[in-house]
C-alpha cells in the first residue's frame, strides 16, 4: 500500500519534492508506527466484546450469568444504588437499560471503526491514526451512551407491548439512540453541545467557515481533515499541501484545491459566494493564473474583475480594494516562496 500510494505520489507532485516524499512514506511504512495504536485499539475491541457477548445478566445466583443483585459498581448503576436495597427490581432495572446503552454505543462505534479501516485500507490511508481515532471513538461513545441512559430512568415516555410484555418507551428507543451516539460521535457531540449552549443561553463568539463550506467536500473527508488537526477553512489555508498529501489519502491536486479556496475565502470572507458566481474563479491558484495570463492589451485585469462584481453589496472602489489586496499578497508570497 505504501510503495502504490508513493508512486502515485511522484506523479501529481512537482519533483522538487520527490526526495521529501520518498523520506516521509518510508518513515510512515514503518512498523514502529503502528504498534502502540494496534495494540490500543485490539485491548479496547475485546474489553468491549467482553462486554457485548459475555455480560448476560440474570437477577438470580442460580443462573449462569453475572448476578447484579450482589451489587455493581458506581459507573453502572449511578444514583440509583440505593434502589438495592429499596428496590431490588428498579434496581435490576436500571442495571439493564444502562448496560444495553453501554453494549450498543460500543457496537455502533466499533462498526464505524470497521468501516473506517475498510474505507482507509482501499483509499491507501491506513496509518497509525486510524487506529488511535477508532479507540478514541469506542470509549467516548460507550461511556457518552451510559451518560445520557441515566436520563432516561427519571421520565416515562409511556408503555407499549412488546412480545407480550410491557416496556417503556425509552426502553426501547435507547439502543437506537446509544447506537447513533457510538456511528455518528461527532453529530452526537454537536447535538449535546447545541442543547448545553441553548440551555446556558451562550451565543456562538466563533467566526470560522466549517470545511463543509469547500466544493466537494464531504462528511467523511471532514471527518478525516478534522483527524489531522484542520477543523475550519481558515486552518486549512495555511496548511502544507505536500505533507497533507502525504498523511491523508486525498491527491496532491484535490489538496491544493481545498487550500486554495480556504485562502481564499480567508480573505473574502462572505463576499467569496458573490465573487465566485461574477468571475468563477474559486481559488488562489486560479486567481492568480488570471492575473498572469490575462492579456494586458484589453485593459487592467483587476479593472475588469471590479466591472463584473460591483452589481453586489460593495461598491467599485471597495472591491477594487479589496482585490489588489489579494495581488499584492499574492506577489508577496510569490516572492518569499522563491
Amino acid at each position: 500500500m505504501t510503495a502504490k500510494k508513493e508512486r502515485r505520489l511522484l506523479r501529481e507532485v512537482p519533483v522538487a519534492y520527490h526526495g521529501e516524499i520518498k523520506r516521509r512514506m518510508g518513515q510512515r511504512s514503518s512498523f514502529g508506527t503502528y504498534w502502540g495504536s494496534v495494540i490500543c485499539a485490539t485491548f479496547v475491541v475485546l474489553m468491549g466484546i467482553s462486554v457485548l457477548l459475555l455480560f448476560k445478566p440474570v437477577f438470580s445466583s442460580t443462573d449462569s450469568g453475572v448476578d447484579f443483585t450482589l451489587g455493581a459498581n458506581i459507573l453502572m448503576v449511578g444514583p440509583f444504588a440505593e434502589l438495592f436495597s429499596q428496590d431490588p427490581k428498579a434496581y435490576y432495572s436500571h442495571v439493564i437499560r444502562n448496560l444495553t446503552a453501554f453494549q450498543f454505543g460500543f457496537l455502533g462505534a466499533y462498526i464505524y471503526f470497521i468501516g473506517s479501516l475498510a474505507r482507509s485500507y482501499f483509499t491507501l490511508d491506513l496509518t497509525a491514526h486510524t487506529f488511535v481515532d477508532g479507540t478514541i471513538c469506542m470509549i467516548i461513545a460507550s461511556v457518552l451512551a451510559l451518560v445520557v441512559a441515566f436520563g432516561f430512568g427519571s421520565f416515562d415516555f409511556g408503555k407499549m407491548e412488546i412480545a407480550g410484555e410491557t416496556a417503556t418507551f425509552s426502553q426501547s428507543i435507547i439502543p437506537i439512540i446509544s447506537f447513533f451516539f457510538g456511528f455518528y460521535p461527532k453529530q452526537a457531540l454537536t447535538t449535546i453541545e447545541q442543547i448545553a449552549r441553548k440551555i446556558t443561553k451562550k451565543s456562538d463568539d466563533y467566526r470560522s467557515f466549517p470545511l463543509a463550506t469547500l466544493s466537494g467536500m464531504s462528511y467523511s473527508q471532514e471527518l478525516r481533515l478534522n483527524r489531522e488537526g484542520f477543523d475550519n477553512v481558515e486552518n486549512l489555508s495555511k496548511a502544507d499541501v505536500v505533507d497533507l498529501a502525504v498523511r491523508t489519502c486525498f491527491s496532491y491536486a484535490q489538496i491544493m484545491q481545498w487550500c486554495g479556496e480556504a485562502w481564499l475565502i480567508t480573505h473574502l470572507r462572505e463576499d467569496y459566494a458573490h465573487f465566485v458566481r461574477c468571475t468563477s474563479i474559486t481559488s488562489r491558484e486560479e486567481f492568480q493564473k488570471f492575473l498572469a495570463h490575462y492579456d494586458a492589451s484589453q485593459g487592467d485585469s483587476i479593472t475588469l474583475l471590479v466591472a463584473s462584481l460591483a452589481s453586489g453589496d460593495l461598491t467599485q472602489p471597495q472591491w477594487k480594494t479589496k482585490l489588489v489586496t489579494l495581488e499584492v499578497l499574492l506577489a508577496n508570497q510569490s516572492t518569499l516562496q522563491q
